[in-house]
């Protein structure tokens, strides 16, 4: 039998209850997640921020029409997109 290795969970990126932050937080918890451990499942980031499945869907949903999140080609994955990667690459400049 192979057993597949522990993937490394995210940390929290919000605490407490999610209904009591804006929705540019819960955008922010959701790319930060991405950042520190990526590609990641639906599941995987809306337990990491605290968020139900279908807000974090939402969420998910314009964050890729707007380049910042990308759907990994044949998986159920997330990572970070194009946008998100232009951003890191001019902040370190």
């Amino acid at each position: 039998m192979n057993a597949s290795p522990a993937r490394k969970k995210p940390s929290l990126a919000i605490v407490g209850p999610s209904d009591k932050f804006n929705a540019i937080q819960k955008v922010c918890a959701i790319l930060r997640v991405l950042a520190q451990s990526s590609p990641l499942r639906l599941t995987e980031i809306a337990e990491a921020t605290s968020l139900n499945k279908a807000t974090t869907l939402r969420i998910l949903g314009s964050l890729i029409e707007e380049g910042f999140v990308s759907r990994v080609t044949g998986a159920k994955t997330y990572e970070l997109g194009p946008e998100a990667r232009v951003m890191a690459v001019t902040q370190k400049a």
